[in-house]
């Protein structure tokens, strides 16, 4: 074999074997943010997803799914549903960290975090108290969260009397 044609054999490998890295790099995937609100939303009400690469440098993307800034205000009642899209690479050897945050409260109260390889719907749900779920004397702590859109009317009453009987106990 000459020399011309072990360069050129030389040249062909490193090409094919430098094509999947490539590939690899320009891969991205849809990341869909879902977020589902319940309750009596008070009104200025701002939510958020975000993302970022975990134990990087990079700086946090933030996704406003609701809001007096978006394209739709904040709405609870029996679950209105609120989304959000990017595209995000592909085939990081660190995993990305996903965050839904209420900003009124600067409260993070859904968070993983998970390597993307193809189209994923992350989903989360905040419920704030509503009148029927919730006594009068129940002071808004913030603690929407609690209770998800599966949790059976029962326990949610429980919850509303162990919060009311403790408010109502507490020293004055």
């Amino acid at each position: 074999m000459t020399l011309a044609a072990k360069m050129l054999t030389v040249l062909l490998l490193t090409l094919a074997l430098s094509i999947p890295a490539l590939a690899q790099e320009d891969s991205t995937a849809t990341k869909t943010f879902e977020l589902t609100l319940y309750g009596d939303v008070p009104e200025g009400e701002t939510f958020i997803a975000s993302y970022d690469i975990q134990d990087s440098e990079d700086p946090i993307t933030e996704l406003l799914l609701c809001g007096p800034e978006a394209a739709r205000v904040c709405q609870g009642g029996d679950g209105t549903l609120y989304t959000a899209s990017a595209e995000l690479q592909t085939g990081f050897p660190s995993p990305y960290r996903i965050q839904f945050r209420r900003l009124r409260i600067n409260r993070t109260f859904a968070e993983l975090v998970e390597s993307i390889e193809a189209d994923t719907t992350n989903s989360a749900h905040y419920r704030f108290p509503s009148g029927d779920d919730m006594p009068d004397q129940l002071p808004d702590t913030g603690a929407g969260g609690l209770a998800g859109p599966g949790m059976p009317a029962s326990s949610v009453a429980i919850l509303a009397f162990i919060a009311v009987r403790a408010y109502r106990s507490r020293p004055r």
